[in-house]
């Protein structure tokens, strides 16, 4: 199998063939690499938002003053 999950977005891309529809260029990617860089371009989106790290932040910096929650299992 060529497709190795620890391979950059470029790795992924060079495993692919350009064709054309009309004057078009288009990649066809197999479905598990698509699927793959979808995952990885999510990761970038919420790794860069500010409302995801400031939550971050705030759990933490309600850890170290004892407010969280305790649950029962």
């Amino acid at each position: 199998m060529w497709y190795n999950p620890n391979m950059t977005n470029l790795e992924l891309l060079s495993k692919t063939k350009a064709q054309k529809i009309g004057k078009t260029p288009v990649v066809i990617l197999p479905l598990k690499i698509w699927e793959e860089i979808g995952e990885r371009l999510e990761e970038a989106e919420v790794s860069l938002s500010k409302k995801f790290w400031k939550a971050i932040d705030k759990e933490r910096n309600d850890y170290k003053h004892g407010k969280f929650l305790k649950y029962q299992v």
